[in-house]
């Protein structure tokens, strides 16, 4: 495993463990650029929960670039420009594309759960 594939992995370890999920009362999506991960969440509701998984059946992700990204069975690869759901199986579905200069604002009130 290369320097970058680890040190993504920490992020999304780091996301997983700080950074909450998919809920009630709250949007929230992952968007991937190159190496790195960030995850957006927006609180219209209240508080998300303290803890929530970053692999979750459900959960958006959209890949800015074509990237490899580590995930708890392995890796998985996304398109630059794709939007996918984690599904059954802990394994991405494309869902379409998006335009990957909008804003990550624009981006959560679009897809934003």
């Amino acid at each position: 495993m290369n320097r970058n594939h680890l040190l993504l992995g920490l992020v999304l370890l780091i996301g997983t463990v700080i950074t909450p999920g998919c809920g009630k009362g709250y949007r929230q999506i992952v968007i991937v650029d190159g190496q790195k991960a960030e995850v957006l969440t927006s609180l219209e509701g209240g508080a998300p929960p303290a803890r929530q998984e970053i692999w979750a059946v459900g959960r958006i992700i959209l890949f800015r670039t074509d990237s490899t990204i580590p995930t708890p069975a392995g890796s998985v690869t996304g398109a630059a420009g794709r939007v996918y759901r984690v599904g059954a199986g802990m394994k991405l579905e494309d869902l379409g594309g998006f335009d990957p200069k909008l804003s990550n604002s624009v981006l959560l009130a679009r897809y934003g759960q």
